[in-house]
């Protein structure tokens, strides 16, 4: 069962609401087993994630690095509009997408099996909802 953690440091009224919208994502998408929103430095922000994997500092640093990666490998591919970077293991899944202001990264845990599709067509809103919990910097 995933457990909630606001950071100390970033707790307030975004924290409540990034709270309240991993939540919510978690609800509306039973595939996706963790979420965490780290910010534009890599931070760790909110996260929702099930008790044994607490490890959100290096967790986070390095979701902004697989972000930062995965546009940068698009962009050199002259291809437009990366959502996401889909990590694979042999039991697991982990996509990791940046907002559309690039204020944050979201970075969701999945089992196999799983509908990956499902939790990609919930992606882009929460990624806007993400954005305007964290001082209304989005783009569509």
């Amino acid at each position: 069962m995933p457990t909630a953690s606001v950071l100390e440091s970033d707790a307030g009224e975004s924290g409540t609401a990034l709270d309240h919208l991993l939540g919510a994502f978690l609800g509306a998408v039973p595939d996706a087993t963790g979420i965490v929103v780290a910010s534009e430095s890599g931070k760790p922000i909110a996260s929702k994630l099930p008790a044994e994997r607490i490890q959100l500092i290096p967790a986070t640093a390095l979701a902004k690095l697989v972000a930062w990666a995965g546009e940068a490998v698009a962009a050199n591919l002259q291809l437009s509009g990366m959502l996401a970077v889909t990590i694979d293991g042999p039991a697991w899944k982990v996509i990791v997408a940046p907002t559309p202001s690039h204020a944050a990264v979201v970075l969701v845990t999945l089992e196999k099996p799983s509908d990956a599709p499902r939790v990609q067509r919930a992606l882009p809103g929460l990624l806007r909802a993400v954005d305007r919990s964290l001082g209304g910097r989005t783009t569509q």
